[in-house]
């Protein structure tokens, strides 16, 4: 489902997913239905490309943030600042997420 995502992030732009016969509607839910349970690095490729894509609101985004950060001890630094990108992309500003984040940066370093 990430590479689905990212892939279409990469080659189609919102409006257009929306032309092709519910694809974007389908996709919206199927990120939605499956983000809470998925691995960290296919959260973080969603993470990084749907909340553009797919638009998603805040909720959605604190959703999203909400399952990665239980993936953060375990995240390299690689991983860590790709989470600080898809925050800056989403323009998000959520202390209980980015508090984490920059501890789990710091002790990386």
């Amino acid at each position: 489902l990430s590479n689905v995502v990212m892939a279409c992030s990469r080659a189609a732009t919102t409006a257009q997913l929306r032309e092709v016969g519910g694809l974007y509607d389908r996709l919206r839910s199927r990120v939605m239905e499956q983000m809470p349970g998925m691995a960290a690095e296919p959260l973080l490729g969603i993470f990084l490309a749907a909340p553009s894509l797919l638009e998603f609101t805040e909720a959605d985004t604190l959703i999203a943030t909400n399952a990665l950060a239980l993936h953060l001890p375990s995240l390299g630094t690689a991983e860590l600042a790709r989470c600080l990108l898809a925050c800056a992309r989403a323009e998000l500003v959520h202390k209980p997420f980015l508090l984490p984040l920059f501890h789990h940066l710091h002790k990386k370093r």
